[in-house]
């Protein structure tokens, strides 16, 4: 990928390359430290797609590619959704917000207020708190899909490790190529902004 090649040539430092998908050829580099802020290698402007240099160097290859997937058609806030129970909740324990439903909880790994409307991103990385995990595959990806879209998150897309999920505030993004990452397996962050991580766990018992 010529973008790939341009960010390591010109910014051998850059954790991010940004492509524009839209043919204008746009490249940027992203450093983690830096998010929102961009080394223009070619031209601005057209829609970017993200991708984190630490997956190119371990030998991935991410071409861009149409994957057909479900969209929410209800929302778990206003619907009982077949075979996943009650309606969904917010719920506060302690410092933490998150959302409930089917037996999870649901929050950003910042936990911002899901009816968050202002949109932010995780800024620095931050660990997963202690009973949480990231949101993986291993999580139903309609049922997160469901919960991610009912609420803003004060974001766009909540991304997982495999893939992101549109909010209420952007319905309509296409988020498969940002991802949640790592560069020591402790902390963690979005690979580009405005995007906040997404984590799980299973409802406490009583």
């Amino acid at each position: 990928m010529d973008c790939v090649k341009l960010v390591r040539d010109k910014c051998p430092n850059a954790k991010i390359a940004n492509w524009d998908q839209s043919g204008g050829g746009g490249c940027w580099c992203q450093y983690k430290s830096e998010y929102g802020n961009y080394i223009d290698t070619t031209a601005q402007g057209g829609n970017y797609i993200n991708y984190p240099m630490e997956c190119f160097d371990r030998g991935y290859t991410w071409e861009p590619e149409e994957v057909e997937r479900p969209k929410p058609e209800v929302s778990c806030l206003t619907e009982e959704i077949l075979d996943y129970g009650d309606k969904c909740f917010v719920h506060q324990d302690g410092s933490q917000i998150m959302v409930r439903y089917n037996g999870y909880d649901f929050a950003t790994l910042d936990f911002t207020d899901p009816n968050e409307w202002d949109q932010e991103c995780q800024h620095d990385p931050l660990p997963v708190p202690a009973g949480w995990s990231l949101v993986q595959t291993n999580v139903d990806d309609y049922l997160v899909e469901v919960v991610a879209a009912s609420f803003p998150w004060g974001t766009h897309v909540v991304t997982g490790t495999h893939r992101g999920f549109n909010t209420a505030t952007c319905p309509g993004c296409s988020p498969n190529h940002q991802l949640t990452v790592t560069n020591d397996g402790v902390e963690y962050y979005p690979n580009t902004c405005a995007d906040r991580v997404f984590i799980t766990r299973q409802i406490p018992a009583a």
